[in-house]
């Protein structure tokens, strides 16, 4: 009988030896996966006083509607990007950086381009952007939002014509993906049989 229980204990002891290996390698599995994982990268470029935004491309995908219309009425199309990040305490900033405080957070800059020459796919590259460095200095998470907006021009027409996708994402997600953002628009659904 004690040969059975020393037995039993030596398998119990060499079972809860081997549990603890195996929870110990896992744990070191785990803590080597967060060391090695990469990190977010900027994707700016710092200047003394400036934020360089690396360039990028919006390609806009027109309806067939959306172009004989914005032609036939010598309309231009207009994309805007607007640039922002979020702060931990917008009380805490400065009065001339807290009236950069939107309910997206705080905004960097906006920029915008204007096309007239409309076809099937327009092209509007934005190259040599820069924010200025105390504001995204103030940002406590350092990988700037992007939010794109594609509107008529409101040339011929009081009010936008133009259906387009949104598109509101990190800019490290974008420079992943070429730096080059694809978006389709048609005509508001109240725009297609009048005016």
């Amino acid at each position: 009988m004690k040969h059975y229980l020393l037995l039993l204990i030596v398998i119990f002891l060499a079972f809860t030896q081997c549990k603890e290996k195996i929870i110990e390698q896992d744990i070191k599995n785990k803590v080597s996966d967060v060391d090695t994982a990469p990190s977010i990268k900027s994707n700016v470029e710092i200047k003394n006083n400036e934020v360089i935004i690396p360039n990028l491309k919006v390609v806009l995908y027109l309806s067939n509607d959306a172009i004989q219309k914005l032609q036939e009425n010598k309309e231009t199309v207009i994309a805007s990007l607007l640039f922002y990040g979020n702060v931990d305490d917008e009380d805490t900033l400065p009065e001339e950086i807290r009236k950069d405080v939107g309910p997206d957070g705080l905004q960097l800059g906006t920029f915008e381009i204007e096309e007239k020459n409309i076809s099937k796919a327009i092209n509007f590259s934005f190259d040599s952007l820069i924010i200025p460095k105390k504001l995204y200095d103030k940002l406590t998470d350092k990988d700037i939002s992007l939010n794109i907006n594609v509107f008529s021009g409101r040339k011929h027409f009081t009010d936008n014509i133009l259906n387009t996708e949104s598109f509101d994402s990190k800019i490290s997600h974008v420079t992943s993906k070429g730096n080059r953002i694809k978006l389709h628009s048609n005509l508001l659904p109240e725009t297609i049989g009048g005016k």
